[in-house]
C-alpha cells in the first residue's frame, strides 16, 4: 500500500502523544494516519482533508487541533 499517491510532500507533523502523523503537499489535499508498535508497526489512512486550494506547506498540532497553513 502507497500512503501517498501523485503528490510531493512538502509537510509533516506528528501528534504529542505519536500516535498521528499527517502529511500536506502539492495535491492540496492533507492526509492523517494512525501509527501504532503494539506487536508490529502498523501505519492507517484515517483521513484526507480536502478543500484547500494551494500546495500545503506548512502543517502542525496545536495541542489537539491541526493547524494548516498553505
Amino acid at each position: 500500500m502507497e500512503l501517498y499517491d501523485d503528490d510531493d510532500i512538502q509537510c509533516c507533523a506528528v501528534s504529542s502523544d505519536g500516535s498521528l502523523f499527517v502529511c500536506g503537499g502539492t495535491s492540496s489535499l492533507v492526509k492523517v494516519f494512525e501509527f501504532s508498535k503494539d506487536k508490529k508497526i502498523d501505519i492507517k489512512l484515517k483521513a484526507t482533508l480536502d478543500g484547500h486550494l494551494d500546495t500545503i506547506t506548512t502543517i502542525r498540532f496545536f495541542f489537539l487541533l491541526l493547524v494548516i497553513i498553505y
